[in-house]
């Protein structure tokens, strides 16, 4: 049974590491002094806009990646990049979660809590993200 959960553990991290990469890909420097800027240099960005990491990274990520994953192995990636330190990261994980709306549970919630109190979520961005993709459909679901 170790085995197993290790495996799967190694699989969640090697997709992570792939989603970083791909956003890595699209980061400009140009993009990320202009974001960091702008949000007063509260968290770090690799410099790519919101189109592209919806439009490229995460349909990318859905189609050659995510879709056939367990919904704990998905969620589980989407905690992982959660706590990363680029806010492009987090906003990948912030629309995963919003994809898995229907499986957002306390215990989610709570794990998301803990990110804030440790201030791995910090500023405006984060929050409105976090209550936009993840916590309104706990709320009301």
């Amino acid at each position: 049974m170790k085995a197993v959960a290790k495996e799967v553990k190694t699989i969640i991290t090697k997709t992570v590491t792939q989603i970083q990469k791909e956003i890595q890909e699209l980061a400009k420097v140009s993009n990320k002094s202009a974001m960091e800027k702008y949000m007063k240099n509260v968290q770090t960005y690799r410099g790519v806009k919101t189109p592209e990491l919806k439009g490229i990274v995460f349909k990318s990520a859905w189609d050659e990646h995510l879709k056939d994953m367990s919904h704990e192995d998905k969620k589980e990636i989407a905690h992982m990049l959660l706590s990363q330190d680029h806010g492009e990261d987090k906003y990948i994980g912030m629309m995963l979660f919003d994809r898995l709306k229907k499986h957002v549970n306390h215990d989610d919630v709570k794990r998301i809590e803990k990110l804030f109190k440790d201030g791995k979520l910090i500023g405006w961005a984060n929050t409105d993200g976090i209550c936009g993709y993840v916590f309104k459909h706990w709320v009301t679901g």
